[in-house]
């Protein structure tokens, strides 16, 4: 019964110091879990305020791509007017320098065809100007009967017959006519102005102002039913006015 007895001290003394030992090993647990936690709360505090800091990154980066962005497309449009400024340039420069260089002089001609010239029956231009009477600036061609303008502006033009035909004979006064223009008698926008001369006519006279831009022509087509005599003579005058 004394060993019995002592056996089972023992086994109470073993009993209470595992007892004590669970109860250390839960209180480490719960001061490991609770250091878990704060842990855990640490980090989640931590991963917070960078994603805070990368956020703000991100926001402070997306408004400087925003002003790249509007500064590129700025950049790229005063390109643009740049581009177009220097197309402008190139196109005034020439226009400047010519003006430059004749600027005060008097623009304009008047030239007569040689007497007793025969004209062809079919439609052509009025060439070979061999009398000049002005040729101010030198801008009307005597062999291809074009006068060509060297200025935008207004330009008084007329034309002169005074002769005896035989049969009807058609004058006309054309500006540059137009590509599509088949048959330039009948195109308005190419016709400055015609003289219709009826037969036994000894003169007609057209006296017409136009506006001519730089490089505009300015010549005269005739179109007569049988060849004829020109036995007095024809007057081709324009000059820049204003």
């Amino acid at each position: 019964f004394e060993n019995l007895s002592s056996v089972h001290g023992r086994e109470f003394e073993n009993m209470h110091k595992l007892e004590e030992k669970i109860s250390d090993l839960e209180m480490t647990l719960s001061k490991g879990s609770q250091e878990v936690e704060e842990f855990r709360t640490d980090i989640e505090a931590k991963y917070k305020m960078m994603f805070k800091i990368v956020a703000d990154r991100l926001a402070h980066l997306e408004k400087l791509r925003d002003i790249f962005n509007k500064k590129l497309d700025d950049r790229k449009k005063n390109i643009k007017k740049l581009d177009s400024v220097y197309d402008k340039m190139t196109v005034l420069v020439p226009k400047m320098s010519q003006l430059e260089k004749i600027r005060g002089q008097v623009i304009g001609f008047s030239a007569r065809l040689p007497f007793n010239m025969i004209l062809k029956t079919h439609g052509s231009v009025l060439r070979h100007f061999k009398e000049m009477i002005s040729n101010c600036g030198d801008h009307f061609n005597s062999e291809t009967g074009e006068f060509t303008a060297p200025l935008d502006g207004l330009y008084a033009t007329s034309l002169c017959v005074n002769f005896v035909v035989k049969q009807c004979l058609h004058l006309i006064i054309v500006k540059a006519p137009c590509a599509l223009c088949k048959n330039v008698s009948y195109c308005k926008q190419c016709i400055v102005g015609d003289i219709m001369s009826k037969e036994n006519a000894e003169n007609g006279s057209v006296f017409v102002v136009v506006n001519l831009t730089s490089g505009d022509k300015l010549y005269t087509l005739y179109s007569s039913v049988n060849q004829m005599m020109h036995e007095r003579s024809i007057l081709f005058t324009c000059f820049r006015i204003g």
